[in-house]
């Protein structure tokens, strides 16, 4: 190397140390990038991605991602792995990273996934994107605000006159206009602009979800897990999934063969083998003849159907198929391979699942699919005359939303296997089928065949199930098995017969078991059957049960967005100028039939999408669909939503139970169509008065006793200007308040023409209970506003607890109507020994913390003749109550007693006038009573029930009851106060505390022990140390409580959780003790007060190591009416059953028995012509833990 050169090797050496020094080393250049894997490939926009390969960037910018043709988000980056979302707007298309100017390229591209349909139970939705701002419009308190109404119509729905159609939706929206503008005395208005009709590009069964929805959900459950096979000899015909008919050699069970395999049909359903033919029933594609005789077995011909065949039977020369809505088909077959159809039997709109012919008696199994009408039935039908089938006789199986699936018949018993109830076992040797009885293991069964005194049932994803039903009232689950090859291979059918069944497992798989032990069967061989192409695939089972239950609990709700986004790209195409960002909101009126419209909280709609198309907003609108033809009422509800107004009307579920609204007919956010205003909490949450027409006060206990007096006057065309006010809110705890105000029918405005009152003057004093449900809890199945009282001059509304009163004390104006109403606070005057009566009702004992005058009766343990029967009695005195009497009865009435004692005074005694006692509720139960903290939280007491005695004599006592309906079934407390009066003796004796803590420690052996949640609640206005001690537990029973003391703030409240258990028939019982089986323990707060040690409160939990119970029922027509037997299992004597029937209108009549010595209970009662819900509960025993049986559906004709 030359001199010149090497001196400039130096130089550049020197040159880069320099730099080195100055600004550090240059950044090497950058490797090669590869994208060598991407997982998954196919998603949707707002997808996670990850990507796989080399030479990534470390940072996130470093790194540009597009995929689809859209940037994508990286969110995580490592050398050799990104983590990445696509973007917004991303189709399918190549998958590129770029670093440092390199590119790489995917080998595979992005492909967008399939939208997710509503309908698929098993898929959730796709991803959504949210964007910012999302500052909220519409408001309260705005005035003008524009509100676009898209007038749009579905393919199946085209109005007959758009223009009639349209100015009737104008006029009902004006009304609309016109009631926000007038309750809210122009504060909150709003303007409905109405576009031109937009047809939508689907029907409405795109967009709502419709009785079409149930309909096509259970056919394909129906369809898709339908498999069926027949054993002859030693062949198995099997009709799968795979579009075979597959026909098997299984003279080998440990190594089955297919012999042959005809197809495509399309598809196979159900198959029924005679002599030397077999006959498929092939759903839609009819009924196929298959020769299987010798030399070979081939396809002879197929004969079109009236309906989707779904079974088929035969008998002599008689075919009979179950045409599902088609009804049963009937066919000569006196040609074998040629059977003719002579006539089709119509089973009033039910669907025909499953058939069983024997004789000329075809056993057909038939649902009624119709929404809230799904009545499973067993049908007997005469086809004697082919032509001329006539039905004998039909009964309801199982309960309402069960499903026949499959039956059989052998002999005199009928077995039916239904999706939702289990296995029902019939007597069928007279006309009418009676039935047995019931299993219910295995719920939702598939199909059943039945073998001497054994029923073989498919239990879906629980494998084969076999019971025993040689006692046809007492059939018993012999064994479950879930056969080879395992999870996903469900099974659907069964064949059984020479020491084997033949299970039919998922789309088309064969698996021999042996059935050398009932109790244990065992795998044998299997063969995965030939299908065609790609058919035969597993069913998604999970996914076609959760799409039915869907379209069921969705019905009349739209389904996703594409309702609004169609009809707003339905108008931007009519009209191209128009400015969505001009509106505050969209209601899009769908025409066609009635619809549970739906409102959305604008503060989250800030755009509308579905399936990857977005219109996006500037700013969050209000978005609202209805139906045509909705009331006015109804759209100024709607709106309501818009401002986060609560629901309060009544709402009925179909489980029978209701969720009360007795305010409903005094507020627009209960019955819409009655267009009512709104009522006190909904008032005042929509600003519709002035601040200074709002009065509000706030309970203070200790403040004394004081009276104020209010002049309020009715909402009127005019808002008052003056001194007199239109709300009065009286906070008393936290999140509880009582709203007063005036309301009267109307003279100019619009709303309030059916508000209940009829006095006069067409109005009254309208006393209102708001809770908020964040805040507040009580054990009531009632709606958050409710319905306190409604009064008239000189009546009042009375809180006891609280020692407030409501007085309506004068009307001063008729129109606009205007009382004076005066609020007395902590009425309670001072002893009186002089007093001529004395008001008392006995507190709480001690010994037990219960109240002996204030007990329940659940109406579920009477007797049949009426008499009243208490879980805790007198001894001897059934009809006695003692401690809390019985159990609440979940989401029943109960009635609550409570003793008023007058005692009189020390000379004449003197009745007590006007003796106002009310009843409420908390929980959990307390251990103490904290009344009210200085901070100024609130005791969460919600008043179930205040009434007026109109006079309690003197020396007397006098029974009150209270309706009670409990929501859930957690441990209450009550209270039962009297409303101190002057010239009582004595005021303070006037309040009864109840906890109610009732256990049943149910099992076979060893008992469950139970577990009590509650409070401990200070009575001390200083910290207090309170232990916890738990009292009165006999021998053989143990508890724990989670704190053996706990600190309690001033008037504050701690969670305590007690667990209780028995030795009683467990081994930890020693031999030769004497364990009982009721239990009695008193968990107890105990604190140092001053110098000695008191108990602060306590909580009774009578707790019974009883048997844990199931109850079987059926319901039948009788003489004038429904008979309803029970069995109780295991049979237990004297424990008392209640049976609820319950009338299409939701009016229930309860009728009462007991078990005899074999558990059953057989009653009776006169029910007029129609349909019934029946449903039977036991009580608590000491035997016997307290159940309830399921549902079932009866019919008087």
């Amino acid at each position: 190397m030359s001199l010149l050169r090497r001196a400039a090797q130096w130089l550049a050496a020197a040159i880069r140390a320099l730099l080195d020094a100055l600004f550090g080393p240059p950044a090497p250049p950058p490797p090669g990038v590869s994208l060598v894997n991407v997982w998954p490939v196919e998603a949707w926009p707002g997808s996670l991605l990850t990507l796989e390969g080399s030479g990534f960037a470390p940072d996130l910018d470093g790194n540009a991602v597009v995929i689809g043709g859209v940037p994508a988000l990286v969110v995580r980056a490592a050398p050799v792995q990104l983590e990445v979302l696509v973007g917004e707007g991303a189709t399918s298309g190549p998958i590129a990273v770029t670093v440092g100017g390199l590119t790489a390229t995917a080998l595979h591209p992005f492909a967008l996934a399939p939208w997710p349909d509503v309908r698929d139970g098993g898929r959730d939705g796709a991803p959504i994107f949210f964007h910012g701002p999302q500052h909220g419009t519409p408001a309260i308190g705005k005035k003008d605000q524009r509100v676009l109404v898209i007038l749009g119509f579905p393919t199946d729905h085209v109005p007959a006159s758009q223009a009639a159609t349209r100015n009737a939706e104008a006029a009902s929206f004006e009304q609309a206009r016109r009631f926000w503008a007038e309750a809210s005395y122009g504060r909150t208005t709003v303007q409905f602009e109405f576009s031109a009709w937009v047809a939508l590009p689907n029907p409405r069964i795109f967009y709502v979800w419709e009785q079409g929805d149930i309909d096509k959900t259970r056919e394909d459950l129906l369809r898709v897990t339908k498999r069926h096979a027949v054993l002859a000899g030693t062949r198995v015909f099997a009709a799968q999934q795979g579009l075979n008919f597959s026909i098997v050699d299984v003279s080998n069970p440990d190594n089955p063969f297919e012999e042959k395999v005809l197809g495509p049909i399309v598809v196979p359903m159900h198959v029924a083998v005679g002599a030397n033919y077999a006959y498929v029933a092939a759903g839609d594609k009819g009924l196929y003849v298959v020769y299987v005789g010798p030399p070979t077995a081939s396809v002879v011909r197929q004969i079109a159907s009236t309906g989707w065949l779904h079974g088929v039977d035969i008998a002599g020369t008689t075919l009979v198929a179950a045409a599902t809505r088609a009804g049963l088909e009937v066919y000569d077959l006196s040609v074998s391979d040629n059977p003719v159809r002579k006539s089709v039997f119509n089973l009033g709109g039910r669907w025909a699942t499953a058939v069983r012919l024997v004789g000329t008696k075809a056993y057909v199994g038939a649902t009624n699919n119709a929404f809230h009408s799904f009545d499973p039935t067993l049908r007997v039908i005469d086809v004697s005359n082919l032509a001329a089938p006539f039905e004998i006789s039909g009964v309801t199986v199982g309960t309402t939303g069960a499903w026949v699936m499959g039956l059989d018949v052998v002999g005199t018993t009928c077995v039916v296997a239904t999706d939702g109830d289990g296995l029902h076992v019939f007597d069928v040797s007279g006309a009418v089928p009676v039935i047995k009885g019931i299993e219910r293991s295995v719920l939702r069964l598939h199909s059943v065949t039945l073998v001497g005194t054994t029923a073989y049932g498919t239990g879906a994803d629980q494998g084969l199930v076999i019971w025993d039903v040689a006692d046809p009232a007492n059939p018993k689950l012999v064994s479950t098995h879930v056969g080879a090859p395992g999870p996903g291979y469900d099974c659907y059918g069964v064949a059984a017969g020479g020491g084997n069944a033949y299970l039919s497992l998922g789309g088309k798989y064969l698996q021999v078991v042996g059935l050398g032990d009932l109790a244990h069967p065992t795998d044998r061989g299997g063969i995965n059957l030939t299908g065609t192409f790609i058919f035969g695939s597993n069913p998604n089972l999970g996914g076609l049960r959760e799409s039915l239950r869907n379209a069921i609990v969705y019905q009349d709700l739209i389904k996703h967005d594409a309702l609004h986004l169609h009809a707003l790209q339905g108008l931007k195409a009519i009209t191209p100028a128009l400015d969505f960002e001009s509106f505050e909101g969209f209601v899009v009126v769908l025409n066609g039939p009635f619809g549970r419209a739906q409102s959305s909280n604008p503060a989250n709609i800030t755009q509308t999408s579905f399936e990857g198309q977005t219109i996006k907003f500037q700013s969050a609108k209000g978005r609202l669909w209805l139906a045509t033809d909705s009331s006015w009422g109804r759209k100024a509800h709607e709106l309501g939503h818009w401002f986060l107004m609560p629901d309060i009307y009544t709402e009925k579920y179909d489980n029978g139970t209701m969720l009360a609204g007795d305010a409903e007919h005094w507020d627009l956010a209960g019955e819409v169509d009655d267009g009512a205003l709104f009522s006190g909490a909904q008032a005042d949450h929509m600003q519709l008065f002035d601040g200074a027409n709002v009065a509000r006060r706030s309970w203070d206990p200790g403040g004394g006793s004081t009276s104020e007096s209010f002049e309020i006057i009715a909402h009127d065309a005019a808002e008052d200007g003056g001194p007199r006010i239109h709300l009065l809110e009286l906070n008393v705890a936290d999140g509880l308040s009582y709203y007063v105000e005036v309301r009267q029918k109307p003279g100019p405005v619009i709303f309030d023409a059916n508000i209940p009152a009829g006095n006069p003057q067409q109005g009254a004093v309208l006393v209102t209970r708001a809770r908020k449900a964040e805040t507040f809890i009580n054990n009531a199945n009632e709606r958050s506003t409710m319905l306190f009282g409604v009064l008239d001059g000189g009546q009042s509304a009375v809180d006891p607890p609280r020692l407030l009163r409501i007085e309506c004390a004068e009307r001063l104006q008729d129109r606009p109507l205007v009382y004076r109403v005066v609020i007395h606070w902590n009425e309670e005057p001072p002893p009186n020994p002089d007093g001529t009566f004395d008001l008392s009702i006995t507190p709480w004992s001690t010994e037990t913390w219960e109240s002996v005058d204030v007990w329940i009766d659940s109406l579920r343990n009477n007797a049949a003749n009426g008499t009243v029967v208490y879980e805790f009695h007198e001894d001897g005195k059934p009809d006695v109550a003692k401690l809390s009497g019985d159990r609440p009865w979940v989401k029943h009435v109960n009635k609550v007693h409570a003793r008023v004692h007058n005692t009189g005074g020390k000379s004449a005694a003197q009745d007590a006038k006007d003796v106002w006692v009310s009843l409420s509720v908390t929980s959990p139960p307390g251990i103490g009573d904290n009344g009210v903290a200085p901070d100024g939280t609130r005791p969460r007491w919600t008043t179930i029930k205040t009434m007026k005695l109109p006079s309690v004599a003197a020396n007397s006592v006098q029974d009150v009851q209270f309706d009670w309906t409990p929501d859930v079934a957690e441990h209450t407390c009550l209270v039962v106060a009297i409303m101190p009066q002057f010239g009582e003796i004595e005021p303070h004796n006037n309040r009864a505390q109840e906890n109610v803590a009732n256990f049943d420690s149910a099992g076979g052996s060893s008992h469950e022990p139970v577990i009590l949640d509650a409070e401990v609640r200070s009575p001390f206005s200083v910290v207090r140390k309170v232990d916890l001690v738990v009292r009165g537990l006999p021998d053989g029973w143990h508890a724990v409580v989670d704190h053996a003391w706990t600190w309690v703030e001033p008037k504050g409240a701690k969670p305590v959780r007690v667990v209780a258990w028995t030795d009683l028939h467990s081994p930890r019982a020693h031999e030769r003790q004497q364990i009982p089986d009721v239990a009695f323990p008193r968990v107890e707060g105990w604190t140092n007060f001053d110098h000695i040690y008191v108990p602060i409160g306590g909580i009774l939990m009578p707790v019974k190591a009883n048997a844990r119970v199931e109850i079987i029922l059926e319901a039948r027509p009788g003489p004038g009416g429904l008979i309803v037997e029970t069995v109780l299992h295991p049979g237990i004597r004297d424990v008392p059953i209640a049976v609820e029937v319950t009338n299409s209108h939701g009016d229930s009549q309860i009728l009462h028995g007991i078990t005899d010595t074999a558990g059953r209970c057989l009653v009776q009662g006169p029910f007029a012509v129609g349909t019934y819900r029946v449903q039977a509960f036991s009580a608590s025993t000491r035997a016997a833990a307290e159940a309830s049986s399921a549902r079932v559906t009866a019919i008087v004709p």
